[in-house]
């Protein structure tokens, strides 16, 4: 791949990544997004900075048991410095998303023109070549989409710059080993990387595979090299590399353990059915099944899928299972890339580069070192992509040196090929607009999977479609607790209470520590008038989430009802000392006291609120309503006034503000009130009965 010599490289790359991958900044947050950004305390700024070491990548703590322990604090403080900036505007995640893929994108040309500059290597001219078409392949190929239209992708680009930033100051310490900066920076580098991401790690494990295979050449002699024997090959300053790669990467593992407290996380089969298979064997062959599926989507990424688990990929139980034909197409493929690092070429040592690259940045996904909580994660293969790119960049450079008086031919294929990548990409980015298309573009891919009907489900605005696809998940998956909690929601809001109260009876029996669906038997409990169990759902749920003031809320509501308001007052409280930005805790203390006639509290209460919410329509509302009992007119008028700038459309607020000015004996102004009122929502019989009072009194004045 030759460029004119007027563009620059780089250049070309950038703007290939961009044009490629511009539809990503259409679109909200989707997905992902939603949990680990905008209802993550760590990143809204809820919680404090420190909390940001304490808690995992989704804003759970560490400590607790139902932690997932991705712990990628670099990540989560540029979130939450994002979000200070810019609010809750997902294009400029997105924006920053493309922008960090784009400069790895041009590093990535930069640091393959250096490490494929091999010495005694008769082809070393073609590198740079090999490296343009690499870093070109790389910037438009579709298994990034989803890294780039989701927020959370930024733990997967900046994890790959802070890699090649590593390995650059690796290729920097192996051209001058008298330089004292670049084992501290590959450190750091590397340290940076794993705490934006877990595989950022491996930049240590490819630059000691680059110091064995590429700098000293293990693999037995052959034409193409000088070097007599391994033993004369290895250099002492190789040894004190090669040591420090590996001494770094135990400290680092060690750092990363120590943070999460030698814990593991805990899945489910749910999220990962072959770790849980019984026989060894079939784990085995199941792994290998998925290794070859990652395969296929790195060379032919059209089926792409949000979400690759329950069920979209059954597992392999039998010995004549079709599929195990995938596996002899995986090994041959594998077999393919040893024997092109073990020929006598001159490409030898430029494959085996590719093959690290491939192999040991997808280790930390392999099953190999741990379980993991997913079955695929395209996200996950952002770093392996590079090696793969890098192995077809190897291939078409090389087919076209030998493609003689086809060359052309050739090119203009090549060409059509980064076209073809590229709207591939423009295409899968349209899919990530919103959760709707998203979800929906994963039935054509997985339609077995559970975890895509249950996503329609929640984003279907169709009750009865809605209830058909969370029976689709739980008939395709019975112990998907997420989905019984959401389709009893529904049933509670039907007034099939009983039914309610079945599911979420079994969901908390398959998953104990289930707070959403505790608390939602809680309600479905208080509902059913039995408070003693509701109390009990409540505090599960709580004792199993203790930031949860909508718990808290709820069990404020419930001790009204049964008529314990100082206990409802407290939870109240608590609720607000949690998030105090829940405005529902607020508006009912201020409800309560002012209906318990404790109305210097209900107003301190009102404007504690309003510190926080100053824009919060009811809480003024609340408040004008207890300045008018207490005879401040002009005060309450403000706050009326007030609510209804923010608020103009609501009914109850012209009505409320009408009854004040009639208090007042501003008659007319109350009679505008009430018709506003009467004029938004005709169903308000008090108008009409203020209205008659209106009208006696001007009467009788007369």
């Amino acid at each position: 791949m030759i460029l004119p010599t007027w563009i620059r490289p780089s250049i070309f790359i950038l703007l290939l990544a961009i044009f490629a991958n511009l539809h990503c900044l259409h679109g909200s947050f989707v997905f992902d997004d939603i949990e680990a950004v905008v209802n993550n305390p760590d990143v809204s700024g809820l919680g404090s900075w420190i909390d940001i070491l304490k808690d995992d990548f989704w804003g759970t703590p560490l400590k607790k048991e139902s932690s997932h322990l991705s712990f990628r604090p670099i990540t989560t403080a540029i979130f939450r410095i994002l979000w200070k900036s810019v609010g809750n505007q997902a294009a400029y995640f997105r924006l920053l998303n493309l922008v960090v893929h784009s400069a790895v994108s041009a590093y990535l040309y930069k640091s393959l023109s250096i490490a494929l500059d091999v010495p005694y290597n008769p082809l070393r001219s073609c590198g740079t070549q090999v490296a343009l078409m690499a870093a070109s392949f790389f910037a438009i190929h579709p298994i990034h989409v989803e890294s780039l239209c989701s927020a959370v992708g930024l733990a997967d680009v900046l994890s790959g710059l802070f890699f090649l930033c590593g390995f650059n100051a690796y290729l920097e310490w192996t051209r001058n080993y008298q330089t004292k900066s670049a084992p501290a920076k590959l450190f750091a580098y590397s340290a940076l990387a794993m705490f934006s991401k877990e595989p950022g790690v491996t930049i240590l494990g490819v630059c000691g595979a680059y110091e064995l295979l590429i700098i000293c050449d293990i693999i037995p002699h052959h034409a193409f090299t000088k070097h007599k024997s391994f033993v004369n090959s290895v250099k002492r300053s190789s040894v004190k590399r090669f040591a420090f790669c590996a001494l770094s990467g135990i400290v680092l593992s060690i750092m990363r353990c120590l943070c999460v407290r030698l814990r593991v996380p805990i899945f489910t089969p749910m999220d990962n059915p072959a770790s849980f298979l019984p026989s060894p064997i079939l784990r085995g062959i199941n792994y290998q099944y998925i290794y070859s599926i990652n395969l296929l989507l790195l060379f032919y990424p059209h089926w792409l899928c949000f979400d690759w688990s329950m069920g979209c990929i059954p597992v392999i139980k039998s010995a004549l299972d079709p599929r195990l034909l995938a596996l002899v197409g995986f090994w041959f493929s594998m077999a393919t890339i040893v024997r092109a690092c073990s020929r006598e070429t001159p490409l030898r040592r430029w494959f085996c580069l590719a093959a690290s690259l491939i192999v040991i940045p997808f280790l930390p996904s392999s099953n190999l070192l741990v379980s993991v909580g997913f079955v695929i994660a395209e996200r996950n293969l952002y770093l392996t992509s590079m090696g793969f790119c890098l192995l077809m960049a190897i291939v078409i450079v090389e087919a076209h040196r030998r493609a003689g008086k086809h060359r052309q031919v050739f090119e203009f294929a090549v060409v059509v090929l980064l076209f073809l990548l590229a709207g591939r990409s423009l295409r899968r980015s349209r899919d990530w607009i919103a959760d709707t298309t998203l979800f929906h573009s994963g039935l054509a891919v997985c339609p077995l999977n559970a975890k895509v009907h249950y996503n329609i489900a929640k984003v279907s605005s169709d009750e009865r479609a809605a209830i058909a696809s969370y029976r689709r998940a739980l008939s395709l998956n019975p112990q998907y607790d997420q989905a019984m909690n959401n389709l009893a929601n529904l049933f509670k809001e039907k007034g099939s209470l009983q039914e309610a109260k079945l599911l979420l009876e079994k969901a908390v029996g398959i998953r104990p520590n289930f707070a959403a669906a505790w608390m939602n038997l809680g309600i479905v409990e208080a509902s059913l008038h039995n408070f003693s169990r509701a109390e009990e759902c409540y505090k599960n749920a709580i004792n199993h989430r203790n930031r949860y003031p909508h718990c808290y809320f709820n069990l404020g509501n419930m001790y009204i009802e049964m008529k314990a308001f100082e206990q409802a007052l407290a939870a109240y409280q608590q609720a607000v000392s949690l998030a105090p930005d829940h405005h529902l805790s607020w508006n009912n203390m201020v409800i309560l006291l002012d209906s318990l006639g404790r109305l210097d509290e209900a107003e301190k209460v009102a404007r504690d609120g309003l510190e926080h919410l100053p824009d919060a329509a009811s809480l003024h509302f609340h408040l004008g309503n207890t300045l008018g009992k207490m005879e401040r007119y002009e005060e309450s008028e403000t706050h009326f006034l007030t609510a209804l700038r923010i608020n103009p459309g609501e009914a109850t607020y012209h009505s409320n503000l009408g009854v004040l000015y009639h208090r007042w004996g501003r008659v007319h102004q109350a009679r505008t009130r009430y018709l506003k009122a009467l004029e938004l929502d005709p169903k308000l019989a008090s108008i009409e009965d203020n209205l008659r009072k209106l009208d006696k009194g001007r009467r009788r004045r007369r």
